[in-house]
Parts: structure tokens; C-alpha cells; sequence
């Protein structure tokens, strides 16, 4: 069991480095569409990004809860948890479980979750949500090791290119699949 939450764990990783970065980008790229071909119906495309950034709040909620129940046994995994959420860095803990994992979950509200401002807002503040959980992962580390050569140094031009060259795939991604289900719509209807 302890593999498949390791598992779930790497996909999440995955999907917030390489996907979840790059969704404003894709919003972006939606709105730079709508705004071109004013006739473009973008309301499917949205709503797969909604629900995307849906599903994975959701799974991040599953990742943070399960080592506060410490229910597969990993014990270094439950210290770190309370010592991030107690401790010394409690307000980035905290700034963090509410933009990546809290926020996100207003999506369920048609209201929000209908309005492409919002999305692009609640996209930015899961992303600041990932940098607060950067924040929270290497301070501690540093706090306890008291050793400044584990400091690794960030290249942050390569993250931003990665970021926007993720968001734009993905936005063409979604793009295909919305224009695909519209056209499957087309053809039940007619």
C-alpha cells in the first residue's frame, strides 16, 4: 500500500511540475482565442480545465491528508507534516493549504467555476500555493540541517519556459479534445 501512495505521490509531482504551472498559460492562450475568433465557442474547453484543476486539488487533499492519520505507517512522513504545520513556517503551511488544496475546490460553485477570470485567478493561486510548498519543503530542510551547501540552486528562466511550453501543449490539448467533443455533440444532435 505504501507504494501506491508513492505512486500517486509521483503523479501528483508530475502533474504540478509540469501541468499545473502552465494552466494560466493555457487560459491565456483561450482567452488570446476568443478574443481573435470572436464566433469560437470556448465553453467546453473550460470546462475540462475546470474540472482538471478540480480532480487535482482533490488529489492533493488525498496526499496531504494521509500522512496526518499516518495510516500506512510512514513515520518520517507524519513528523514533517506537523513540524511544517506547527512549526516556524505555520503561516507559509497555511498560505499554502489554502491556495493549492482549499481554493481550487470553490471550482464546484457553477459561479465561479463559469467565469474564466476566476479560473485564471484560482490557476495563479494554486501556483503561488506550489511555490509556498517549495518555500515550506526547502526552508525546513535548511532550518533543521543548518548546512547552507544542501541549498540547491533554482534556474528559474527554465522553469518559466517549461512552465509556458506545458501550458501551451496543454491548451492545444484541450483544444482538440473540446473541438472532438463539440463535434460529437454536432452529430448526436443532428
Amino acid at each position: 500500500m505504501k507504494e501506491i501512495f508513492e505512486i500517486i505521490a509521483d503523479i501528483l509531482r508530475f502533474l504540478n511540475l509540469n501541468v499545473i504551472i502552465g494552466i494560466p498559460f493555457t487560459i491565456v492562450f483561450f482567452l488570446l482565442i476568443k478574443r481573435l475568433w470572436k464566433h469560437y465557442d470556448d465553453s467546453v474547453a473550460f470546462q475540462i480545465i475546470r474540472y482538471f484543476l478540480i480532480s487535482c486539488a482533490l488529489i492533493a487533499c488525498i496526499i496531504f491528508i494521509i500522512p496526518f492519520f499516518n495510516i500506512y505507517g510512514i513515520e518520517n512522513e507524519a513528523y514533517n507534516f506537523f513540524k511544517r504545520a506547527e512549526g516556524w513556517y505555520f503561516y507559509s503551511y497555511l498560505t499554502l493549504m489554502l491556495f493549492h488544496l482549499f481554493i481550487p475546490l470553490f471550482l464546484f460553485f457553477n459561479k465561479i467555476g463559469g467565469n474564466k477570470i476566476w479560473l485564471l485567478l484560482i490557476s495563479l493561486g494554486m501556483n503561488i500555493g506550489m511555490i509556498f510548498e517549495s518555500f515550506v519543503i526547502f526552508v525546513t530542510s535548511i532550518h533543521r540541517d543548518y548546512v547552507p551547501g544542501n541549498l540547491i540552486p533554482v534556474e528559474f528562466p527554465w522553469r518559466e519556459l517549461n512552465a509556458m511550453i506545458c501550458g501551451i501543449i496543454f491548451g492545444i490539448v484541450v483544444f482538440v479534445i473540446s473541438e472532438v467533443v463539440k463535434k460529437v455533440k454536432r452529430k448526436s444532435v443532428g
